[in-house]
């Protein structure tokens, strides 16, 4: 009987890493554009501190998604 050993080199390492970061970049710009269609423009005379907030939240959101997802879903 034969066995199957799973071996793990460094470049897929790296490679998964990459794809990760590039994960938390494109998660970061689509959820910042989003807030930024929802929310509007901050810098204009409407701009109200609670509106930079939310949209500091999200993109916090967006990026430790961006960062979990990629480890939990490639296993």
């Amino acid at each position: 009987m034969e066995v199957h050993r799973e071996v793990h080199s460094p470049a897929g390492f790296l490679n998964r890493l990459g794809a990760r970061i590039i994960d938390m970049i494109v998660v970061n710009i689509i959820i910042g554009a989003i807030t930024v269609f929802l929310y509007g423009e901050f810098f204009y005379e409407d701009f109200r501190p609670i509106d930079l907030l939310i949209d500091l939240l999200i993109d916090l959101l967006g990026f430790l998604y961006g960062l979990i997802f990629p480890i939990v879903g490639c296993n």
